[in-house]
């Protein structure tokens, strides 16, 4: 097979008859008491939608004096809570699904995620971290260079010190020469 550019012109290079990338079959097929179901690509990722539904409302009810936007997408950002900064929350944080299965969470400058999103154990860590950054229980240890971000570490409570739950690189080079460090949270409540 004769590989093309984008505009259909060869590009002198061939390959075995086989596919670039593995293809995705459109549907898969569920069994269920003996019968099989064609059940469709979009019908087999509600799941992962589902569960973030369920954890974007659950937070909507846990922090109901906050103002939140909750969108529904069918790009690569699936679905998407925002809540800009207000009275009880220093800084915007963002909730999102995105690529069927992984959880974000943009708190300020800091973008980290989960997945799978179909396991418990990440969701309960995912739960956690947004409770944490909302109630002000965890922060964010930002590393900045020129008033630049550089690197952030969100971090929880352990004893007297803080413990790294995860962390976040900019692509910029050098970010060990870091000028200014300081600890972003939200004010308790």
């Amino acid at each position: 097979m004769r590989l093309r550019n984008s505009d259909g012109s060869a590009t002198g290079r061939s390959t075995p008859n086989k596919p670039l990338h593995p293809t995705r079959p459109p549907a898969t097929l569920a069994a269920g008491a003996g019968e099989r179901l064609l059940v469709s690509r979009r019908e087999a990722m509600t799941k992962p939608r589902e569960i973030a539904e369920r954890v974007f409302e659950d937070i909507r009810v846990a922090h109901g004096a906050l103002v939140m936007n909750l969108e529904r997408h069918l790009g690569v950002v699936e679905v998407e809570l925002t809540i800009k900064a207000q009275a009880g929350l220093k800084f915007d944080v963002t909730l999102s699904l995105v690529n069927e299965d992984e959880l974000y969470l943009g708190a300020g400058e800091l973008w980290v995620s989960w997945f799978p999103c179909t396991s418990d154990d990440v969701v309960r860590q995912y739960r956690d971290a947004i409770e944490g950054v909302l109630s002000g229980r965890y922060r964010i240890l930002e590393y900045r260079r020129w008033g630049r971000l550089v690197k952030a570490y969100l971090q929880r409570p352990n004893g007297a010190a803080w413990q790294n739950v995860h962390r976040y690189y900019s692509s910029w080079p050098f970010s060990w020469l870091c000028t200014d460090v300081r600890a972003v949270q939200n004010l308790p409540r």
